[in-house]
């Protein structure tokens, strides 16, 4: 019997390029676009300053791919939920899926949305992407328009679902303080240990923060008379 092959190694380019983006992401985190050196970015990827022009043609371009990279890794985390959801809102049936049924996607859309911002790997995204709300460049274009964007139009076909008597400013006022009770775990973390009393968001809290959201979902979009 022959022995196992080893599987495929990565391009010694493509790990490179990796590299690169993954030390772009915390040093322009960290110092901004202006203040970051591209020898600082090398040097915390291991590799020679050089390969910045080689694979990005200078530092705007490496921090327009920064962006296309976290665009890519948002998507990839989000995916199973907005398939699910593309799938049975496309389905084209006048009513379907149902009110509980809507409730229950917007349900699953916000447990990844939750798993996302309390993830360790998303900690140096929020303070790039901070930055970039703050003062927007054409890299924020990158992000909103294959993220930010398509997200909230799927909350926005959701919160229509389920309450068809609000108008259009009202449902996408509705959909931005959803995602807002969503990025305070990760954009005011330390407030939220602090105040909760909590060490870190390890599973067990990151559960309490999704049960506590979906119980919010289901008083906000109650139907009429029955809130609490």
């Amino acid at each position: 019997m022959s022995p196992l092959k080893p599987g495929p190694r990565p391009e010694r380019g493509d790990a490179t390029r990796e590299a690169l983006l993954g030390a772009a992401v915390t040093v322009f985190a960290r110092d901004g676009f202006d203040a970051a050196r591209t020898r600082t970015i090398a040097a915390a990827a291991g590799v020679n300053q050089a390969l910045i022009g080689y694979h990005f043609g200078n530092k705007a371009g490496l921090y327009r791919a920064v962006f296309e990279h976290l665009a890519a890794a948002i998507e990839t985390h989000l995916q199973p939920a907005r398939a699910t959801l593309a799938a049975e809102l496309g389905q084209g049936t006048p009513g379907r899926p149902g009110r509980a049924r809507c409730l229950a996607l917007l349900g699953e859309v916000t447990d990844a949305f939750v798993g996302l911002m309390t993830s360790a790997e998303s900690a140096p995204w929020a303070r790039l992407i901070i930055r970039e709300q703050q003062a927007p460049t054409a890299a924020f274009d990158v992000l909103y328009a294959r993220v930010m964007a398509p997200f909230a139009q799927d909350l926005e076909a959701l919160v229509t679902r389920l309450a068809p008597a609000r108008d259009t400013l009202e449902v996408r006022l509705a959909v931005l303080s959803l995602i807002g009770q969503v990025l305070v775990f990760r954009t005011a973390r330390a407030a939220v240990e602090r105040f909760t009393g909590w060490r870190a968001l390890g599973e067990d809290e990151v559960a309490v923060v999704r049960a506590h959201l979906r119980d919010n979902l289901r008083r906000l979009f109650a139907p009429a008379g029955r809130r609490a």
